[in-house]
């Protein structure tokens, strides 16, 4: 995997995070919308409302174990760009692959050359590829 690939994991881990949660949201939802099974009434259903909870609550179970990785996945990537001894490094690749910038947004900002970004933006690739 090279080091662009690597960091571009970021914006990937985030979007499965984002549908992940988004998914668990729902379920949880769901859980709300289960009848109560505590009356004595004697009520027709196609499902067993015990069971739909608890394959439910696995589910939830899973997703939260799955968020909790895909953050901890992310958040490792993270802190090898933040690692960097070179402030500049630091700054390109987290504007370009946290915040999303492109090295033409990102030398406008800085205050640079594209050139000059393009150049640093090669190093620190060279760079994050020591710490993979």
């Amino acid at each position: 995997m090279t080091a662009k690939e690597y960091l571009s994991r970021i914006k990937k881990l985030e979007g499965l995070i984002k549908d992940k949660s988004r998914s668990l949201r729902k379920l949880k939802e769901n859980l709300l919308l289960i009848p109560s099974t505590g009356t004595d009434e004697k009520v027709q259903t196609s499902t067993n409302p015990k069971a739909f909870y608890e394959v439910t609550a696995e589910n939830i179970a899973e997703l939260e174990t799955e968020i909790i990785n895909l953050n901890r996945e992310k958040n490792e990537i993270i802190g090898k760009i933040y690692s960097l001894d070179n402030l500049l490094y630091v700054r390109v690749l987290s504007s370009k692959y946290i915040n999303g910038l492109s090295l033409n947004d990102i030398a406008d900002v800085l205050s640079y050359s594209y050139e000059h970004i393009r150049r640093v933006h090669s190093k620190a690739l060279i760079e994050i590829c020591h710490k993979m």
